[in-house]
């Protein structure tokens, strides 16, 4: 028998229309088919440099070189690096977080530039005089949120490209190096040029259109999955037009995922296979990551390798790649076959996955937008679902721990860990500016979130945290995930208007309390993929439980009951402002898994304090919109004294900007009632009133305190309740979730001063953390609603919990029916003077050997002082002096003051010394009403013990109101607990 011939595992070089396969369609065919006329768009000349931020320019110049680069020019802020090419850079580096600051192509003319320039989403034009080569660049913002740079007027290098020689090859067939020999020098491949870079997109259709009509570009290949006998269109990789001048097979590329908006590489030209191969090892050699190769691609033939930078950014060299003209054919093919036909090596497994059409798992998709319709780029609603399946690729890893999680916001991120038991609030416990945490009784102060995978219970204390998230996402110093034990509201909603309004996410995980407690004995952590570096290697997956918004992916409310005005107010009936707040509060219920929307009365905006310019970015944005509320509306207090802040001194920076974030609350028909006590107004809510109020005292006031119904409203949902009057029925809506779940026991046996209730509140919210909780043994004491206030504003700070319940004294826990109710079921635990000894000397830590602390300043009024508050200080400090050395400075709203100036209290006051300042509060208070000589605090607010010091820099003393004028009379706090506290034994010594 004659075997039959070996055929040999070859390639072959064909021409492009025989490469490119049966489903291709001409340039211009396609352009006719979109509706695009090509002398309308902006011409690009060619792909000039990309632009990135890296914390540490050192590290990543050091990268660069090894990766093949040349330093063109470097500042102590900035390097520019160039390649062997007639570029004058190809690569720019700013120091600073981690940032992509966008691709950057060359306009064809001064006209091309001026008129991107002029586009709607562009910023201003900014001189390059300081750059290599000089001219003008302007950044636009894509549909996605990405930056896109376009330059003109820089001036060439006038240097002639020398290229490496041509090494000969000798093939089977054909010897054509005789006698000669082939000899390498080791070190960095060369880069010549940049090449291309792409994203992973939730917004595909619409990055495709912006890009094709906008700009020159077109596509040299269109991937597609089918789904339903549908081809729908994940993958495009994209060239610009030049005509029947031969250019890269693609200079942009970008894919579909419906969980992450990314930059996933960019890629640079090197001279040959056999350079490729010597800086890939001398990057081997250096110890950096590789990512994938070496390879070849299908689409493109490029002969590739990846790598990680040092800041965690992938580059690529690639050589040897095609070239496409106007005559060249668009190519459709099938993702999953042309995926089949990768070259090389598997890549790492995170790669792949940050890459992959995860659309694979859509339902109901209408006709494919490319090539089957007449109408281009139009989608019905999808319905989005990763399957379990998503995350098979865990079998492959049987070393590594993988956890299932809930994705209250789904997406792909890694990061080195930073974890604690302690729920964190945001708000007074991160810098918004710098991601630093400064909540000084908090186990992560000091560490920076900025980058990290944050995995804590949940948020706490403060409805403003989703604010400080906010600013967070805009200015870069994010983490790169959130990860809870429990269900969390404030700061996920922090992140979901970033991604409605801002184009910027991250993912935003539950996993359950087991796994949480495994979760935080890892170093790194990465929310998709399974590359883990260092240490502890753990892995979270996600399968999210809910759709969400994109050009591409609608989400679908078909489980939430909508009303007709709901369905009016989410098709934008009511200007686009209500539109987006109904889609807000539907995607918020989505999330919590609710599935009604109640009327409410009214509503208390908390996002009216500056936490800085996102905070006020929001604001002018919906008033952009036509923003106007619904119901009446409440504004809580604000960052300064609107009608002397000038007089005060408060510098610009803040006064300014505060201004026009009250002003453009007040446009939408806020209140400028400006008080963090608003159930001290006339207006405060009736018993069974369901309202949206957002300042975490205030909503513990009015649903344990006034018997009204509100959940713990994140700041941005409040305003979004306010403009459609829907809120989520949910919550302390709910008659069950009312109940108490932990009694806290109280065994006190001693009359106390005004100190107990903080004390207690403070503590008793450590304790019950998410649960709600009924406090025993008060029912024979006195209670007041200042005592009441006092206790809710520091059971709000350590407490995620909406409300409270005190046997015998508030309104849902007074009657034995009512007390015997909440008791059952419940866990009992019990606090004694001991304990709140122990609080008390944690709040006041004394030098030892030192008999006193001089107080500075005391801080009276967090929350605002009640009128009934303002007269027992005027008696305190009646026939007093109070000492030159010490400031005393009271806030309430205004309301409360005219009534006091009114009964001659303010004069009073004003006597002693005291100053009374309106519409701020201590949460917000800085120089120059905190005196900057002040170097101690005295307050009788837990809540301001808690905050302060991480607020302000300054030691915190705490005291009753009685202790606290009598240090402004001496100067002066004696290092001496309360007398109610004293006869503990060794309460000092004895705290953990």
């Amino acid at each position: 028998m004659t075997a039959e011939p070996v055929q040999p595992n070859r390639g072959a070089t064909v021409p492009d229309v025989v490469a490119v396969g049966k489903e291709q369609v001409s340039q211009k065919e396609w352009l006719a088919k979109q509706g695009i006329n090509p002398e309308d768009r902006i011409q690009l000349k060619k792909l000039s440099h990309m632009r990135y931020q890296h914390p540490d320019l050192d590290e990543i110049q050091t990268f660069m070189i090894d990766f093949g680069m040349q330093i063109a020019q470097r500042t102590d802020d900035e390097i520019w690096f160039k390649g062997y090419g007639s570029d004058q850079y190809v690569y720019y580096a700013r120091k600073g977080p981690k940032q992509f600051l966008g691709g950057t192509f060359e306009a064809q003319s001064q006209e091309d530039f001026d008129r991107a320039s002029r586009l709607s989403s562009a910023g201003p034009v900014q001189d390059m005089t300081h750059a290599p080569g000089g001219g003008s660049l302007v950044t636009i913002t894509d549909p996605e949120g990405y930056p896109f740079n376009v330059i003109f007027g820089q001036q060439p290098t006038n240097i002639e490209v020398s290229h490496p020689d041509k090494v000969k090859v000798n093939y089977t067939g054909e010897k054509s190096r005789r006698r000669e020999f082939n000899r390498f020098e080791p070190g960095p491949a060369a880069v010549h040029k940049l090449g291309h870079f792409g994203y992973t997109t939730q917004k595909f259709d619409a990055l495709l259109q912006f890009y094709t009509t906008t700009f020159n570009f077109i596509p040299t290949d269109l991937l597609y999955i089918e789904k339903e006998g549908h081809k729908v269109f994940v993958t495009m990789f994209a060239h610009l037009d030049l005509g029947n001048t031969l250019v890269d097979h693609h200079c942009l590329f970008f894919s579909a995922s419906l969980t992450s908006s990314h930059v996933h590489h960019c890629s640079f030209e090197v001279h040959d296979f056999d350079t490729q191969q010597l800086g890939h090892q001398w990057l081997t050699k250096k110890g950096y990551k590789l990512a994938w190769g070496v390879g070849r691609h299908v689409l493109g033939s490029q002969i590739f390798d990846y790598w990680w930078d040092t800041t965690g950014n992938i580059v690529e060299h690639y050589a040897d790649g095609d070239l496409v003209s106007q005559d060249t054919p668009i190519g459709g093919a099938s993702a999953a076959f042309v995926s089949g036909l990768l070259v090389g090596a598997a890549p790492d497994l995170s790669f792949t996955l940050s890459l992959r059409p995860l659309a694979c798992y859509f339902q109901n998709i209408s006709r494919g937008p490319l090539f089957n319709t007449d109408k281009p780029y139009i989608y019905r609603t999808l319905q989005v679902e990763i399957a379990d399946e998503a995350c098979s690729y865990q079998s492959a890893l049987p070393d590594w721990e993988f956890f299932d999680a809930r994705a209250f916001i789904p997406g792909i991120a890694e990061g080195n860990l930073l974890g604690s038991n302690v729920a964190l609030s945001f708000w007074g416990g991160v810098d918004p500016q710098r991601g630093t945490v400064i909540d000084t009784h908090h186990p992560l102060v000091g560490e920076s979130v900025a980058g990290k995978v944050l995995a804590i219970p949940s948020g706490r204390g403060s409805c403003s945290g989703s604010g400080v998230v906010l600013e967070l996402l805009l200015n870069g110093s994010q983490p790169s995930a959130l990860i809870f034990s429990r269900e969390e509201m404030i700061l996920t909603i922090g992140v979901l208007i970033a991604e409605e309004m801002f184009q910027k996410s991250i993912p935003v995980l539950q996993v359950s309390s087991s796994s949480f407690q495994k979760l935080l004995l890892s170093e790194y952590v990465r929310t998709s993929g399974t590359q883990i570096s260092g240490g502890k290697k753990t892995v979270v997956t996600a399968v999210p439980s809910y759709s969400f918004d994109s050009s591409l992916y609608q989400p679908d409310f078909s489980a939430i009951q909508l009303s007709p005005l709901d369905r009016e107010l989410l098709d934008g009936s009511h200007g686009k402002a209500a539109q987006v707040a109904m889609r807000v509060i539907l995607r918020t219920a989505d999330m919590q898994g609710v599935t009604e929307l109640i009327d409410v009365k009214q509503a208390h905006i908390d996002c009216c304090i500056y936490t800085g310019p996102a905070t006020l970015e929001f604001a002018q944005t919906l008033c952009r919109w036509g923003a106007k509320v619904r119901i009446p509306t409440s504004l809580n207090s604000i960052s300064i004294d609107r009608r002397l802040w000038r007089s005060q001194g408060v510098d610009s920076s803040l006064g300014e900007p505060s201004e026009k974030l009250v002003q453009a609350y007040l446009e939408m028909g806020a209140q400028p009632t400006f008080t963090c006590a608003p159930y001290l107004l006339d207006t405060a809510p009736k018993p069974g009133d369901n309202i949206m109020w957002a300042e975490s005292n205030a909503v513990v006031f009015a649903n344990s305190v006034l018997g009204a119904r509100t959940i713990k409203c994140p700041d941005y949902l409040d305003v979004c309740v306010a403009l459609t009057g829907r809120s989520l029925n949910t919550g302390c809506h709910l008659t069950e979730n009312r109940k108490a779940r932990v009694e806290i026991s109280l065994n006190l046996a001693v009359d106390a001063d005004d100190s107990l209730f903080p004390l207690l509140g403070y503590l008793a919210g450590d304790i019950a953390a998410d649960s709600v909780p009924i406090i025993t043994g008060l029912e024979k004491k006195l209670v007041t609603t200042e005592d009441l206030k006092a206790f809710g504003a520091a059971f709000a700070t350590t407490s995620s919990a909406p409300m409270f319940h005190i046997a015998g004294v508030t309104i849902e826990a007074r009657s034995a029916g009512d007390i015997e109710a909440h008791l059952k079921d419940t866990t009992k635990l019990t606090l004694s003077r001991s304990d709140l000894a122990k609080q008390w000397a944690r709040f006041n830590v004394f030098a030892e050997g030192e008999d006193y602390t001089m107080i500075d300043l005391i801080s009276l009024g967090n929350p605002h002082f009640s009128y009934e508050e303002l007269v027992k200080l005027e008696h305190l400090c009646s026939q007093r002096e109070k000492s030159k050395n010490t400031v005393l400075v009271v806030t309430c709203n205004r309301d409360t003051y005219s009534r006091a100036a009114k009964d001659g209290l303010i004069t009073a006051l004003d006597a002693f010394g005291a100053q009374i300042v309106t519409d701020t509060c201590w949460c917000m208070m800085q120089e120059p009403i905190i005196p900057l000589s002040s170097k101690t605090i005295m307050t009788n607010s837990a809540k301001y013990a808690h905050y302060g010091k991480g607020l302000t820099g300054r030691q915190i003393r705490f005291g009753g109101l009685a202790e606290c004028v009598e240090a402004a009379c001496l100067g002066r706090m004696a290092n001496t607990m309360p007398s109610w506290l004293v006869d503990i034994d060794d309460v000092k010594e004895s705290i953990e």
